[in-house]
This record gives structure tokens, sequence and C-alpha cells, in this order.
């Protein structure tokens, strides 16, 4: 897997940016691509204008919610 996907996650800290010598993310090995939409904790529905993105399963964002397209109705709202 590529650490390209990983700039911008929570635990990209561990692919060694960090001070403790600690080179890669326990989850980049068994990590896979996925569709998601990316929803801002602050944003109100619906959310049908908001873009779908390619994203680590792992990934987890400050302030963002990476949810299934599933999860959403055609309207953009929750099912």
């Amino acid at each position: 897997m590529d650490k390209n996907h990983c700039i911008g996650c929570e635990n990209n800290f561990y692919n060694g940016n960090n001070p403790y010598g600690i080179q890669e993310c326990w989850s980049l090995k068994s990590a896979t691509l996925v569709t998601r939409v990316r929803v801002g904790v602050w944003e109100p529905p619906p959310y049908d204008l908001n873009r779908t993105v390619q994203v680590f399963d792992c990934r987890k964002e400050k302030g963002n919610v990476l949810v299934k397209q599933e999860a959403l109705t055609e309207k953009g709202f929750w099912r």
C-alpha cells in the first residue's frame, strides 16, 4: 500500500512522522481503498453535494466523517 494515501489521516503520525522511531502504521498492510463521502462534523444535511473520495478503509480525519454512500439517500439525507 502507498503511504501517500495516508497524508491527512490522524494515524499518519505512525508512518515515520514521529520522534519514537515508529516507521509504519499498524493498519497500512491490511488497508484497502474504498469509496466514501466526506462529511464535516459541522455540516447540516443534506450531503448530496459532497464529493466521494477514494481513501483507505482505516482512515480517520479530524473534523470529518467518512461514510458509505449507502448510508445516505439520493437526496443526501441519512437513511
